[in-house]
Formats: structure tokens, sequence, C-alpha cells
């Protein structure tokens, strides 16, 4: 029986999205600043029940009016103030899945202070995360993507001492090189079960996830590197709120268990090492000082707290934490090998030049969120939990 407590955001992806017209949203003042709060509703189920509240003559009319509505392009169309408007004893609360006070900004037009039209702003699809089937809309935390990450990190322990076996998987792309004499992570001896973790809806917000590039451009004599946030590549999530505990089951015998322990702290100190040297390495040289000095603070705590875990183990868990929790990257960098195969097909793929990138590749994700200890709004990377019981 252990406990698992969020460090930071942590969003897994259920695979679809709440639309602009699964939510309202309105601009509130929470901690004496601008918040923004969102109501997501069960439209479908609204919408199948609409013979409740409408004559059949009237049914075809609103349906036509939100058929229009979905097709428009007016990106703050609101499907929930249309039908309150068309009927006032509509119980509206009874179809509200949730509700958050979030900071985010960039829901609102850029022009909101001036624009009383679209004051609340341009809606964002938002991701959904992951609930159950059988009772809807309850969310939880997968064992799978707690299994996913330790067998990661139980890879990466068996391969750091054997150069050789590492090089045969990375030339090959395959964990079965010559077809046998792979490390078994599996086996009966090493097995393990993780049960799925049933979470409170009020431990969830939503968060704006933005990819965090630092990089360089130019030649050899005239170089220059700075961090960057990929627009493209922003997302709206729905998310595990930092600081939360969850409740979680894992069966296996004290051995692998400790072993499961030593190997998730090992890859985790790599990675925050790994990303601190990146971090300091540039921060006096990228334009956005700020990022760079809170990211450091982060893997700075995460570091001590990982040298000095008291029986407790860490995870990079779920969507957003980057490429580094996901593979054996690392292994290879230390072995000084190059994904040559990799670059070759990206190259191709998306038309540019990857050796223009300072590190490769490039996936980690940061967010915003405010922190109460701070008072104020902080960047994190996604996915971190520790993990003690």
């Amino acid at each position: 029986n252990l406990k698992i407590e969020t460090l930071s955001p942590v969003f897994i992806w259920k695979g679809d999205d709440y639309s602009k017209f699964d939510y309202t949203v309105k601009t509130i003042k929470s901690n004496g600043r601008d918040n923004l709060e969102i109501k997501i509703y069960d439209i479908n189920k609204l919408i199948d029940d609409l013979d409740k509240y409408f004559n059949e003559d009237e049914i075809f009319e609103v349906l036509d009016d939100i058929e229009e509505m979905m097709k428009g392009n007016d990106d703050n169309s609101d499907i929930i103030t249309y039908l309150k408007g068309k009927n006032k004893n509509i119980p509206i609360n009874k179809y509200k899945i949730s509700e958050y006070h979030t900071s985010i900004r960039d829901f609102r037009h850029k022009n909101y202070k001036n624009d009383k039209k679209n004051k609340n702003g341009h809606k964002k699809d938002i991701k959904t995360f992951i609930n159950q089937k059988s009772i809807p809309h309850i969310p939880y935390l997968p064992g799978s993507s707690i299994k996913g990450a330790i067998n990661t990190a139980l890879l990466y322990g068996a391969l750091k001492d054997d150069d050789e076996k590492l090089k045969n998987i990375i030339n090959s792309g395959s964990l079965y090189p010559n077809g046998k004499n792979s490390p078994n992570i599996s086996n009966g001896e090493n097995r393990y079960f993780i049960s799925d973790a049933d979470i409170k809806t009020n431990m969830l917000d939503i968060f704006k996830a933005q990819g965090f590039y630092i990089y360089y451009k130019g030649n050899d004599e005239n170089m220059w590197k700075w961090g960057s946030f990929n627009n493209r590549a922003t997302n709206y999530v729905e998310g595990l709120k930092p600081y939360q505990t969850v409740d979680l089951k894992i069966k296996c015998s004290d051995e692998i268990f400790d072993k499961i322990k030593q190997e998730c702290n090992e890859l985790s100190l790599k990675i925050c090492e790994w990303e601190l040297d990146l971090l300091n390495r540039y921060k006096e040289k990228g334009k956005i000082k700020s990022v760079y000095n809170e990211l450091i603070e982060f893997y700075g705590n995460l570091l001590n707290n990982i040298k000095n875990p008291n029986d407790a183990f860490f995870l990079n868990i779920g969507w957003g934490g980057g490429y580094l929790p996901k593979t054996i990257y690392l292994l290879a960098e230390e072995s000084s090998m190059e994904f040559k195969d990799i670059k070759w097909k990206l190259n191709t793929y998306h038309k540019k030049d990857i050796n223009d990138y300072e590190e490769f590749p490039f996936t980690r994700t940061i967010t915003q969120y405010y922190n109460p200890k701070k008072r104020g709004l902080v960047y994190c990377p996604f996915g971190w939990v520790k993990i003690e019981g």
C-alpha cells in the first residue's frame, strides 16, 4: 500500500477533447487577481434530454440553431447560455461534469478589456484526463502509466553496464536484436502488478502546456543560443494539480520492490542532472531568464529529494515529461552513441536540419500554475511524482 504524491501537474490523456461547446468560461476574482472559471458540461446528454424541456416543434428549432452554431466561426459560441435563454427551467447544473478556477490567461481575447463582445476570449479545446467508462467522468490514475515508467527505469538499469547489448539495441531499433538474450524485465522473478488508483475530481485543474526549446542558430563562428516557447505545440489539458496524494497498490516481492526503488531513483537522478546542466549552461544567454530560474529551482529541489529519498522513489509519468524519462537516450549519450538513423528519418520527414539543435530531440513540455507558497505563478515541467509507503 503506497501513496503517490504529485510534485508537478500530471496529465494522462483520455484520447478526446472538450470542445469549445462543452464548457462555459468567465473571468472571476480569486486571490486578488483575475482568474477564469471554467464549467464543463455533458452536452451530449443534455441534447439527448431536450424532449424533457421542449415540445416537438421547439426541439427541431433548437437543434437547427445548435447545428448552425457549431458550423459557425464564433469562438465564443455557448450552447449552455443559448438553452438557458430558451428555457430557464432547464436544470443546467444537473449536466455539469466539473468546475475549475484556473490562472490561464489566453483563453481571453487579446483585446478583451476593450472588447465587450469577446470579454471572455477565444475558447480552446481542452484535452481530457482519463476517466472510467463504467462510471463516466470519474477520473483515475492508470497503473499502466506508472508501470511503463518503472519498466523504462528497469531497462535503463539492465543496460547501464552492458555497452555491447546497448549498441545492438540502438543500431537495430529493437529490444530483440538477436532474437534472444535481450534484457527481460517482466519474467516470473521480476513480475509486479500495479492497480489503478481513483482520484477525486477536485484534485484536477486546467493547465496550459507549452513546448520549451533550448537551441542555437547560426554557424560555428556566429552562434547564439536562447530559450523559446513553441506556440505550435501549445495544448490545454485537464490534469492532476501539484501536491495531490493518491492511494496506490503494487504487488511484488520485497526484492523486486527494492530494485524498483533503486532503479527509478537512479534514472530520475540522471534526468535531473542532465536538465540542470542544460539549463545552467544557457540561462544567462536565454531570453526568458525567469523561466530558466524557476525550472532550475524545481529540478534542484527534486535532485535533493532524490539524493535523500527516505525510502521513497521518484518517477516521471504521463504526457509532457519529455523524451528522457520515456527512453534510454541518456545511456546512449553516456556511451557517445548517436541516433543517426532517427535523425536522418526526422530530417527527411520534417525537411529541416536536426543538427541545428543543441540537444536532440526536444520534447520537454512545461506549464505555469499558481503556487500558494510563493503567492504567484511559477513554471515547472509535467509528470513528476513521489511514491512512498
